[in-house]
């Protein structure tokens, strides 16, 4: 949101840096990142964050413009240490509960200062919020990947805050539907698709996936379904011009398989290297999380990045699948899962067509994949060691019952029963 864009004196205060660093050294002096390490660096979502650190980091010593590898990294150790402390502190319902809030809020206060959106539906405005959420389609992906946390809390809330969340929903679906992101479009699908078939309140979901649908069909601009209606064209201005940075990014690869451009060096190198007749000039940028991966990481990028996705996914069904075995169907857990997937699901899909590589999502969804995975997992552990300790002791009471040791037998132990 940028507040120092609306209130300037809070720039002496240097938020950016102050809260996230105290927020680390709080986990540090608290003791929660050494109580978690052990499950920490066994995760796949960590895996990925050092990962990533390491091939940026060594953009730094390799790429032509090192200033352009060196801001990425800076920029993904503080994602970085933001992952840490979710990783770290989201250790109950509760807490998980309140970043889901605090999300979905930002998101909300965004679309409230861009009524430009609601006014001029018809076209495709700048959203007035400053870094990776400034334009249209990085705004679209931000809210599907947020869309599911907000799902969730529709479907456990109490009565009376049902129709804040629901609320919630359709102004996010709105902006989305009035960006006319294609990819967002394709991100929100996938993710209400994919949502719909794990959660285990499918009529609820089903019933609320019908409705939004409903109401972007009665309500989006004609533009909208203009721009949906060019999915398929290769010849249309935008998707030529990925098509064409695409096949930059393989060439790129090609050119550098191990380490790839370097970190931030897209831009650059297509300018200075790579412009075909197509390229207008210089600052063009992949398009892609997974071809800017490719082209400025290597093939270690490109595979890492894959990885960050399917890893997740097939976690979250391991420990789905677990539960169901236990016979939960309808649980809390079940349902933090099925959400947690979706917005891996949307950010996977959205992030096809949106250069979000150096975002700060990929670290909040890896955060929020290890706390889920965690909780449920404990919460797992001692529901089973309840079980497991209440049946001696129901048979210990029944064992030694006054009536049945005095008066052996069934009929005595039917005449004992009070009256």
């Amino acid at each position: 949101v940028r507040p120092t864009s609306y209130i300037p004196g809070l720039d002496a205060l240097h938020l950016n840096s102050l809260i996230p660093s105290a927020a680390f050294l709080g986990i540090l002096l608290g003791g929660s990142a050494a109580a978690a390490k052990d499950r920490l660096l066994s995760d796949p979502a960590t895996k990925t964050v050092i990962g990533f650190l390491g091939l940026v980091f060594l953009s730094v010593l390799t790429a032509d413009v090192q200033m352009y590898a060196w801001e990425r990294f800076t920029a993904i150790i503080g994602y970085a240490l933001v992952y840490l402390v979710l990783a770290s502190e989201l250790t109950t319902v509760r807490r998980i509960k309140g970043v889901f809030i605090a999300l979905i809020f930002v998101h909300v206060f965004i679309a409230a200062l861009n009524p430009v959106l609601f006014q001029e539906p018809d076209k495709r405005n700048y959203i007035a919020s400053g870094a990776f959420l400034g334009d249209g389609n990085d705004f679209a992906l931000s809210i599907d990947v947020v869309l599911p946390l907000c799902l969730f809390l529709f479907l456990n809330a109490k009565a009376r805050m049902r129709p804040v969340w629901a609320g919630a929903m359709l102004l996010m679906v709105a902006c989305n539907v009035l960006t006319q992101s294609r990819g967002g479009t394709l991100g929100l699908a996938a993710m209400a698709l994919y949502y719909w078939s794990k959660s285990p309140k499918k009529v609820q979901t089903g019933l609320l996936v019908v409705t939004v649908t409903g109401l972007v069909a009665a309500l989006a601009p004609g533009a909208y379904f203009t721009r949906m209606n060019q999915i398929g064209d290769t010849k249309e201005g935008s998707a030529s011009a990925r098509l064409m940075a695409w096949g930059v990014a393989i060439q790129m690869a090609e050119d550098n398989p191990l380490l790839g451009v370097g970190a931030g060096n897209f831009p650059s190198k297509i300018g200075n290297e790579y412009r075909t007749p197509e390229v207008a000039g210089a600052g063009m940028t992949a398009h892609s999380v997974y071809f800017l991966a490719l082209g400025e990481l290597g093939v270690p990028g490109f595979v890492l990045s894959i990885y960050f996705v399917v890893s997740n996914l097939m976690a979250n069904r391991r420990l789905s699948n677990e539960a169901r075995a236990r016979g939960d169907t309808t649980s809390v857990e079940l349902q933090l899962l099925a959400s947690a997937s979706a917005s891996i699901i949307a950010f996977a899909v959205a992030g096809a067509f949106l250069s979000a590589l150096y975002y700060p999502h990929i670290y909040v969804i890896a955060g929020l994949q290890v706390a889920i995975r965690q909780m449920v997992r404990e919460r797992a552990a001692r529901g089973t060691a309840t079980s497991a300790a209440a049946l001696p002791a129901a048979r210990r009471e029944i064992t030694l019952h006054p009536a049945l040791r005095r008066r052996p037998g069934p009929t005595a132990a039917i005449e004992a029963l009070p009256r």
